[in-house]
C-alpha cells in the first residue's frame, strides 16, 4: 500500500469528478509533503463489510490502531481505516442507501 513511489512529484486528473467534488479533482503526489503532512486517502464503496473481511485476512497488520473494524462513525458512514509503513492512511467508507 505503499502509494508515493521514490520520484519527482506526479499530478494526476480525473475526467469526471468524484463523487465529493463538484469539479475535477486533482492527486498531487510529493514524497516531501508525504513526509510532513501524513496523507490521507478515502475510498466510498457500496460494501465495506466484504473489503474489511479480505483485508483483515489478507493483511492484518495494516489495519489502522485507531479503526481497525467496520464502525458507525457520527457523519453517518459506516468505516474502517487501513496503515501502511509510509504513514499513509486509507479508509474505506460506506454511506447509508438513500431512501
Amino acid at each position: 500500500m505503499a502509494w508515493a513511489l521514490p520520484s519527482s512529484t506526479r499530478t494526476r486528473r480525473w475526467r469526471s469528478s468524484p463523487a465529493t467534488a463538484p469539479r475535477p479533482a486533482y492527486l498531487v503526489e510529493n514524497p516531501e509533503w508525504a513526509a510532513k503532512d501524513r496523507p490521507e486517502l478515502s475510498i466510498d464503496t457500496d460494501d465495506v463489510d466484504t473489503i474489511f473481511a479480505e483485508m483483515s485476512a489478507r493483511v492484518p497488520q495494516l489495519l489502522h490502531p485507531n479503526c481497525n473494524t467496520v464502525a458507525l462513525k457520527p457523519w453517518g458512514s459506516r468505516e474502517f481505516a487501513m496503515l501502511d509503513k509510509t504513514t499513509v492512511c486509507v479508509n474505506f467508507r460506506e454511506w447509508p442507501a438513500e431512501g
